[in-house]
């Protein structure tokens, strides 16, 4: 038993992870990027628009001992929206998935959990990073992102 209270005292006082983002309301939050605190302005993701086409796709069908390669024509919704930029990872996103269908959805989703990115961000002052308990990293530090 010894064991068993060394290995749960070592778990409650293990230091927790490194802070990187704080939410400051629905549409704002505290973000780490590149060693340096930033408020990060967010907005929601527009609404994705797909157009139906036809399109040609192999289908493999599996029997007991032979695999065949079937074709057939089948309706697909592609994305047709374009991608918004989002200035806090400096990339463009797309607004939904390239296909819109269940899987495709359910990926999209655990990428993009909250279906929003942000459109503005600003350094914090030093009276800010105090406010926050915050501070920045130095550049030999090798900060997040």
């Amino acid at each position: 038993m010894p064991e068993e209270k060394a290995r749960r005292r070592a778990k409650r006082n293990r230091p927790a992870p490194p802070v990187d983002c704080i939410a400051l309301a629905k549409d704002c939050e505290l973000r780490l990027i590149g060693g340096h605190w930033f408020e990060v302005s967010l907005t929601p993701l527009p609404e994705p628009v797909y157009r139906s086409c036809r399109e040609l796709v192999e289908l493999r069908r599996r029997r007991k001992f032979e695999t065949r390669a079937l074709e057939a024509e089948v309706d697909v919704r592609r994305l047709i929206s374009p991608p918004v930029w989002d200035v806090a990872e400096k990339r463009m996103i797309a607004v939904g998935p390239v296909v819109d269908d269940l899987l495709s959805w359910s990926r999209y989703r655990r990428a993009r959990p909250d279906r929003r990115y942000a459109v503005s961000k600003r350094p914090l002052s030093t009276r800010e990073l105090r406010r926050h308990g915050v501070h920045n990293m130095p550049e030999d530090a090798g900060g997040h992102g």
